[in-house]
């Protein structure tokens, strides 16, 4: 839905100013934001309403009485879990994951899809992106391998292509 607009940003927000105008107006604060706009797409091709239609009016939070009130008229059984654990643990969690990653060969992975075109070392801006580009892992494995090829190209630059073997 969204590749039909082949870039063209003001052609993707004429359709959504038709299709979902609280969602157009916050698409025009962050130009270019294609991401977002092909998720407001998806959900109005998918389900048939506006993505706005979802989301609660800024400042209309439900009190206490009107959320019990909800919930006994729901035929769901609501109830909320909550998961805590130190920050210092996720984040060490997270580091060993990565070590993982990048043991089981992530760099070399990240170097053939470079390779084949699949993802791009060199975007003038992060929002130019794709999803797996920005990806934990992804994005600071293209950040190393192309800082690794600036300083080769500066030191031997018949050998910068190395990093892509």
């Amino acid at each position: 839905m969204i590749e039909e607009y082949h870039g063209d940003w003001g052609k993707a927000m004429e359709k959504m100013k038709e299709i979902d105008v609280v969602s157009w107006e916050k698409l025009k604060e962050t130009p270019n934001n294609w991401y977002r706009c092909q998720r407001a797409f998806e959900v109005y091709f998918t389900e048939g309403k506006p993505l706005s239609s979802y989301q609660r009016p800024f400042g209309k939070a439900m009190n206490r009485e009107q959320v019990k009130e909800f919930i006994q008229e729901c035929e769901y059984d609501f109830r909320c879990y909550f998961l805590t654990t130190e920050r210092a643990k996720v984040f060490r969690a997270i580091d060993a994951r990565c070590d993982a990653m990048v043991q089981q060969g992530l760099l070399k992975e990240i170097c053939s899809l470079v390779k084949s075109k699949d993802l791009e070392l060199i975007r003038e801006k992060d929002t130019d992106r794709t999803p797996a580009e920005r990806s934990i892992g992804y994005r600071q494995g293209l950040e190393l391998i192309s800082n690794l090829m600036q300083i080769s190209q500066t030191a031997a630059p018949e050998r910068s292509h190395m990093y892509l073997i």
